[in-house]
């Protein structure tokens, strides 16, 4: 049973595309202050809504945070702050619903980027991929495919749901 209310949760996705979009984060870490310093959010047809590097405010990441997703400090020299296209983010996600991997951890650094940039919080709603692959697959499983970039972990999702989709 629960596996096919994964497989319908997947069904409705792909067949009400312009109604989500997936997101997907890199960080300065994992802690209470740290921020988003790369953004990404696919359609679910495959079509980049948004894709930039993000300076933090809190200026530096964590080397181990440095070390999985190859982000420095130094490929972020020009990046805006997040501030600076929050209002673009904002507009993408405009009457979507937004479906993460992991959708706890990015919700919660999105909301503590927004906090660090002095921003009111988007109220958004979240759907967790890794939740719904979780209940389709009987096990929790880390996304395979992705390659530690923001979009590239989009892409991977999007292959996830459309797995569950084929049932």
């Amino acid at each position: 049973m629960s596996r096919e209310l994964s497989i319908q949760w997947a069904l409705s996705v792909m067949a009400n595309s312009r109604q989500w979009a997936i997101l997907d984060t890199e960080t300065t870490g994992f802690a209470g202050d740290d921020e988003v310093i790369q953004i990404g959010i696919l359609g679910v047809e495959g079509e980049t809504l948004l894709e930039s590097l993000v300076k933090p405010v809190k200026g530096w990441i964590h080397p181990q945070a440095s070390k999985v997703n190859g982000i420095t400090m130094e490929m972020l020299a020009d990046a805006p702050l997040f501030r600076e296209i929050h209002g673009n983010f904002s507009g993408v996600l405009r009457g979507r619903r937004v479906i993460a991997y992991n959708a706890l951890f990015d919700r919660r650094l999105i909301a503590q980027s927004e906090r660090a940039n002095g921003l009111e919080p988007l109220s958004l709603e979240w759907e967790c991929a890794m939740q719904q692959f979780t209940r389709f697959s009987g096990s929790q499983t880390r996304l395979q495919g992705g390659d530690h970039s923001a979009i590239g972990d989009c892409q991977a999702t999007l292959e996830v749901i459309k797995v569950m989709a084929m049932g």
